[in-house]
């Protein structure tokens, strides 16, 4: 008994870290649907929309090689909660933001706290987990990402429809205040004052730089759904956008559980090459999207397909980084995912101002296709790969 209680994930930092982790996305993500309406309150072209929700990303991207470094060596928890603080002053600041030029700015102070946010909670995470249970731990805790990103556009674009999207920020803001509090909660153990040294090995890990580019593709991807979902639906005549996230948060409910128990027993492949399929047939059947049923059936395409295929990666990366390097391999797999979610909405946007939504979300298939062949030419080729 004593043996297997020391294998359960459980542990008081892992409540908290999933709960922080809830929060925290829950604003990210609810703040990518906002700023569609809010753009659009303020007569923005879709080209000039993806710039600005991918400016947090550009920000991020920026900070992560100094990143890795830092939280290598400085107070993770100290860390953790000084995103959180920044987070909530960005998404405040956006309730008053009436002029494009204020939105940025304050996507600038958002973007300083993504440069840490999800690489340090993941480090921490995966700090609080036995390592026999790092998928299954990984896809919980990456179950709270998604819960928070389906619950945040939910609620907040209802309020935004019945209140006015200002109303909708300040609701946003409050959540991830909250996150901030819960950081006292967390006790994490004292070391030794490290000395913080600024290089390139201590911002990236190699062992992380595969896995990172098949996110950035999947980031890529999904970046054309998350940041244009609202408008693409206003277009085609199709209202009830908000229970797209809803779908999608009750199939992941269901699924992210099992996929990781899965990728578990029979290895991480064995669930992200269907997770890899699904999503490029629902970015293939975007155009088809005529009824509120068939955004429906998209939103469970979607959590099948993009929902599943996310902790899948981040599971192959944490198995394939050395356990002293993981402040090093979460940030370059968070690198990828600010390079993606900072290229991806532009060119999104830019497609879509150039060819229309349909036209864009079936260009969006190939960076699936991609990510398949760089994974079969990697099994292949990588004795690393084996077992995974």
């Amino acid at each position: 008994m004593a043996a297997e209680s020391k294998e359960t994930i459980w542990t008081r930092n892992f409540i908290v870290l999933c709960i922080m982790n809830f929060v925290g996305f829950l604003g990210q993500t609810a703040i990518n649907s906002l700023m569609q309406i809010h753009m659009d309150g303020l007569g923005a072209s879709a080209t000039v929309t993806g710039v600005v929700i991918g400016i947090s990303s550009g920000v991020a991207l920026l900070m992560r090689p100094v990143a890795g470094s830092i939280i290598d060596g400085a107070s993770k928890k100290f860390l953790l909660m000084l995103c959180e603080f920044l987070y909530a002053v960005a998404i405040f600041g956006y309730a008053f933001s009436s002029t494009v030029f204020l939105t940025v700015v304050f996507r600038f102070v958002y973007g300083l706290g993504m440069g840490f946010f999800g690489a340090v909670n993941l480090a921490m995470a995966t700090d609080a987990l036995p390592k026999s249970r790092i998928a299954s731990g990984i896809g919980i805790f990456s179950l709270m990402t998604v819960a928070g990103q389906a619950v945040g556009p939910l609620i907040c674009i209802e309020v935004a429809e019945r209140y006015g999207v200002s109303k909708a920020f300040l609701l946003a803001g409050t959540f991830t205040a909250v996150g901030f509090l819960l950081g006292f909660l967390l006790k994490y153990p004292k070391r030794e004052r490290q000395k913080i040294q600024i290089k390139i090995s201590g911002a990236v890990a190699k062992e992380a730089m595969l896995p990172g580019i098949l996110f950035f593709l999947l980031m890529s991807a999904s970046s054309s759904v998350s940041s244009f979902i609202y408008l693409f639906a206003a277009e085609k005549g199709v209202p009830g956008v908000s229970r797209f996230f809803l779908v999608n948060a009750v199939i992941l409910l269901v699924v992210r559980p099992v996929v990781g128990k899965i990728s578990d027993r029979y290895g991480v492949l064995k669930t992200l090459y269907p997770s890899l399929a699904i999503f490029a047939v629902m970015l293939l059947l975007m155009p088809q999207l005529k009824s509120q049923t068939m955004l429906y059936v998209l939103a469970l395409l979607y959590s099948l397909g993009y929902g599943t295929a996310n902790p899948s990666m981040q599971a192959l990366c944490m198995k394939l980084t050395p356990e002293n390097k993981r402040g090093a391999g979460t940030n370059t797999f968070y690198l990828f995912s600010d390079l993606g979610l900072f290229i991806g909405p532009v060119v999104a946007g830019w497609l879509k101002d150039a060819f229309g939504f349909d036209t864009m979300y079936i260009c969006m298939v190939s960076l699936l296709v991609i990510s398949v062949a760089i994974l079969f030419i990697w099994k292949k080729k990588d004795p690393s790969m084996k077992g995974v």
